[in-house]
Order: C-alpha cells, then structure tokens, then sequence
C-alpha cells in the first residue's frame, strides 16, 4: 500500500504517493522503478557514487523514500528522498529525480516534498543536482544556489 498524497488542485491530472510497502517495492521494481532508478543514478553528480541496487537497499531498509508520480495509471516519475541530521535541524534531501514529462509535475512533487518535511519536522529542503537541474530547480522551483563541488582524485 502506498501513501497518497492530497490532491494538489482541482486540475491536477497527476496521482502521487509515498511508497510504503517493501512488497510493492519489490513487485514494481525490474519493470516500473529500477529503469528510472538507474536513469537518475547514471547522471547524478552523488557523492559516493550509486547505482540502481544500491538505491533498492536503501530504500528497502528505509534509508530513503520513494514518491511516484503517476498519470493514467502511468509511471511518469519518481522522486527519491532522505533526510540528513544536521547537529542544528533536519533536511529532506532530493536525492534523485527522473521521469517523464518532469516540467508538468515537478512543483506538485516538490509540493509532496515540501509536505513529508514539515511531517517530520524538517527544517529545510535541499536537492544535489547537475548543472541543468540545478537551474531548473533554483528558476522554477524556489531552491537557492549554495554550491556543492567534487574533485576525483
């Protein structure tokens, strides 16, 4: 069983829910969630490095959480989170983020987001992204620019 979300105004066509069940999890993986999974690892700037089955532990153990985006019965997206204890308040971290179409849902994801953070009494949201998503999410989204940056050694 999954969590869904309040509806996010009359017009909204999209369906969105916190994934909850490890056995749903585990039903719609291989077809549904993992090709997404590995598109968002596979250009994700992370630190350390991921790969799709190391997303499905994390997730599995509750390390992560997963939003799907849905339309027409339609996988459109994920949105996967975290959230990063700092000594002064939490974060809810957007770890990853792919799909289809990701302009139409995008603010309705960050608005579920936004939702589960004040649930859990989170004090900020934050995402770690590549440059094009980056100015997607500072332009249409509202996240300010504070500057993450590695070095291969």
């Amino acid at each position: 069983m999954s969590t869904p979300v309040a509806e996010l105004g009359a017009s909204s066509s999209y369906k969105l829910e916190w994934l909850t069940t490890i056995a749903q999890l585990r039903e719609r993986w291989t077809d549904e969630f993992r090709p997404l999974v590995k598109k968002a690892v596979d250009v994700h700037p992370g630190v350390p490095p991921e790969d799709a089955e190391d997303v499905l532990d994390k997730l599995l153990t509750g390390q992560y959480r997963m939003l799907t985006i849905s339309r027409d019965e339609a996988l459109m997206g994920i949105v996967i989170v975290n959230a990063i204890n700092y000594p002064k308040y939490v974060s809810i971290c957007m770890v990853y983020m792919a799909g289809s179409k990701l302009l139409s849902w995008s603010r309705k994801a960050l608005a579920a987001v936004e939702d589960l953070a004040r649930d859990v009494g989170a004090k900020r949201v934050e995402s770690v992204s590549r440059p094009e998503i980056a100015d997607l999410m500072r332009k249409r989204l509202g996240f300010k620019q504070r500057g993450f940056m590695t070095k291969d050694i």
